[in-house]
């Protein structure tokens, strides 16, 4: 059984980040979001259903870990990334848009707060919903040490392992700190995110 996602099947440039078959015949090909196919792209909830069906049959065999993150860290770290933008409502939307558009099919939710509070455990569930890997814990702390201190790497070290772990220099912004928005949102900024999208906010327990 594989988990392959080819690279001519991806949008340009090619972006598979870690290929690694682990002691037995799986092998993962691990893909952001965007760099699916288009026609495997969810836009509605009825092309979710079908994306799910051929999933579920081994059409399009791939495991989707869903990321959600309180979004007014989400647009903090984009304001970071991007100063000259100014519409926290269109990123904060656009970053609601994506994990809703993948919610329905996901196999599993990483939440990146539960991630910073218990790495571990999370990873546990992670290794659990891949299947094949049983890493004991010992090994799993490394495997998050590791991603962890990966941010420390020199410039020029970070960007000779990007391709495959897709990771620069600037998308850490804040050492991965939790509600740091404070930081560079403003009050009012705060107070348009809160109003504007408070039920997802609160669904989501960020906010009471």
């Amino acid at each position: 059984y594989k988990v392959m996602i080819q690279a001519e099947q991806m949008s340009s440039p090619p972006s598979a980040i870690y290929t690694h078959d682990i002691g037995g015949p799986k092998t993962f090909v691990i893909a952001k979001q965007h760099d699916i196919p288009i026609s495997s792209m969810l836009h509605s909830s009825q092309n979710g259903v079908e994306y799910k069906k051929k999933r579920d049959t081994g059409a399009i065999p791939i495991i989707i870990f869903n990321v959600r993150r309180d979004v007014r860290d989400t647009t903090a770290s984009n304001l970071r990334k991007n100063p000259q933008q100014t519409n926290v409502v269109q990123i904060a939307k656009t970053n609601i848009t994506y994990y809703s558009d993948w919610a329905p099919v996901a196999d599993y939710e990483w939440v990146y707060e539960d991630y910073k509070k218990n790495p571990i455990e999370v990873t546990k569930k992670m290794q659990d919903v891949l299947g094949d890997i049983n890493l004991n814990e010992e090994r799993l702390m490394y495997v998050v040490h590791k991603a962890e201190t990966i941010k420390d790497l020199a410039p020029e070290t970070l960007k000779n392992v990007e391709p495959f772990t897709r990771l620069k220099s600037e998308h850490i912004t804040n050492n991965g700190k939790i509600q740091a928005y404070r930081d560079i949102l403003t009050d009012e900024q705060i107070e348009l995110l809160e109003n504007t999208f408070g039920d997802w906010l609160k669904e989501k327990d960020y906010m009471e």
